[in-house]
């Protein structure tokens, strides 16, 4: 009930602080706005994005959030004016209510917060706008054109000359919102990079929110059958849905990010997270006064497992005497969740919390609580800076830049795998908190070298489970086979791995 509340009222703020000032705009342009759809009718902006009450949903509720933080000083253009008459056209859409189901899987909080302190590029803002720029290009009835002049003879072309290349369709399947400051917003950070790459060469769009159930086939599909040449999947769970789609459309590319089933037009790909989660362990060891830390994990496959052990392996090599426990919440990406799990381990006298999750809820937990936490995928100091002591981050930009290139240049072969790394610019850790010490800051600084040039390897023996079994002997290096079938907990993480005998 809580977060319904502050929704309510931020929605009436927002209507009394900004629609009223603008209602005469909207009155006036609201024609427009049904000119618009009614000339448009089977586009798929109207046909699709307009008829997803969700996407109606967000639109209203960034607009109302922007507009309470920041517009109501600007100036009122025409497409200022008919961003909102696209937000009274939502509105009856919606049934003047926008706590609909599907929105939002995150909380309001963090999605103001996030566009407040990074000026997220929100999609379903963008659309708006770019709706709006949409219909104010569009013309009058067009009066009956002159008749054509007889033709004339085809000259040479001029060198240079032409029609210009078919720019290449990519599409993006996020499991999360881009808003959410983690995980899909990474991938989003990579699209624009190949979008600021290639120019006018590629296309690109995206559906967020896609879960890892039968309903992802149906989308990727219909990506498919929108033109899409290059299509990312960026969760785990989209590996089965590709794999069919995949046998179904031999001339599509399909890139899958931490999966392991290959075809021809389908390959894998995916970053050495739990070496990030090994230098937050470095930090971690260092600052915690309790001994115990807290990781709020999220699914657990061999992806997660890993990073949890690594970031517990990461705290011993400074610290031997720490311990690690684990909630598991089942979900890459529920707020609420995540903040029940953080409060949980906090009681159980953890001081430094890590997580698998997407959210930015577990470092505003800790912060709430005076404790310290981790980003996660993406940099979060802006979430929660009194409690961010760092943020383990990825970057999509060069392997997605490098599949463009090669779908581009007709290189791209699929069967492959990619597992890219600190020492191919895909992982880092950033934004260390002021008070980490500095011998800290140069044993993370010695980690990462060694990583880069192959010298410090993480995994490697001797390496035991929390039951005392030998995992890795001394001085043997697991292979990445190994790495991608981890079901055990290393020692000093309490507990078992769910699912495990």
């Amino acid at each position: 009930m809580r977060i319904n509340a502050r929704k309510i009222t931020l929605f009436g703020i927002g209507l009394l602080l900004g629609f009223s000032s603008i209602a005469e705009s909207i009155l006036e342009n609201g024609p427009r706005v049904k000119k618009y759809f009614d000339a448009n009718p089977s586009s798929v902006s109207t046909a699709v994005r307009l008829t997803d009450p969700n996407t109606w949903a967000r639109c209203v509720v960034v607009h109302i959030a922007m507009l309470s933080m920041e517009v109501r000083g600007k100036k009122w253009d025409d497409n200022t004016a008919l961003t909102f008459a696209l937000l009274g056209e939502a509105m009856g859409r919606v049934r003047g209510s926008f706590l609909i189901k599907g929105y939002p899987q995150a909380s309001l909080d963090s999605l103001v917060k996030g566009y407040a302190a990074r000026q997220v590029d929100v999609p379903e803002m963008r659309f708006c706008n770019e709706l709006a720029n949409q219909i104010l290009a569009t013309a009058p009835a067009a009066t009956p054109a002159p008749t054509p002049a007889p033709a004339r003879a085809a000259t040479p072309a001029s060198a240079g000359s032409g029609p210009k290349p078919v720019p290449l369709k990519i599409a993006f399947a996020y499991v999360g919102p881009v808003g959410d400051g983690g995980w899909t917003f990474s991938h989003e950070l990579a699209r624009k990079a190949v979008e600021q790459e290639f120019g006018d060469r590629v296309t690109t769009t995206f559906v967020e929110n896609v879960p890892e159930s039968a309903d992802a086939e149906r989308v990727i599909r219909n990506l498919v059958s929108e033109g899409n040449k290059l299509i990312f999947g960026t969760t785990f769970g989209y590996m089965e849905p590709m794999l069919k789609v995949a046998r179904d459309f031999k001339g599509v590319r399909f890139e899958h990010a931490s999966g392991y089933k290959q075809a021809d037009n389908l390959r894998t790909y995916d970053n050495r997270t739990y070496e990030g989660a090994y230098l937050a362990g470095v930090i971690a060891g260092n600052m915690t006064k309790t001994n115990t830390l807290g990781v709020v994990a999220s699914i657990p496959i061999p992806e997660v497992i890993r990073n949890i052990n690594s970031f517990t392996l990461g705290a011993q090599s400074v610290n031997p005497s720490v311990k690690t426990r684990v909630v598991w919440v089942n979900a890459w990406f529920d707020p609420p969740k995540e903040t029940e799990a953080a409060t949980s381990l906090m009681n159980g006298g953890a001081d430094v919390l890590f997580q698998n999750t997407d959210s930015s809820a577990v470092l505003e937990t800790a912060e709430a609580r005076g404790k310290r936490a981790f980003g996660w995928d993406s940099d979060m100091t802006a979430y929660a800076p009194k409690a961010h002591l760092a943020s383990a981050v990825i970057n999509w930009g060069p392997y997605y830049i490098k599949a463009t290139k090669e779908a581009l240049d007709g290189s791209w072969k699929g069967g492959g795998n990619v597992w890219w790394g600190v020492k191919e610019g895909a992982v880092d850790i950033v934004s260390i908190a002021a008070d980490v010490p500095p011998e800290t800051r140069a044993k993370v600084e010695q980690v990462k070298r060694g990583l880069a040039d192959g010298s410090f390897v993480i995994w490697k023996g001797p390496i035991t489970d929390n039951t005392g079994k030998v995992q890795i002997a001394k001085d043997a290096a697991a292979t990445d086979r190994f790495l991608d079938g981890l079901s055990f907990y290393v020692k000093g993480v309490e507990g078992k791995v769910p699912g495990s005998k």
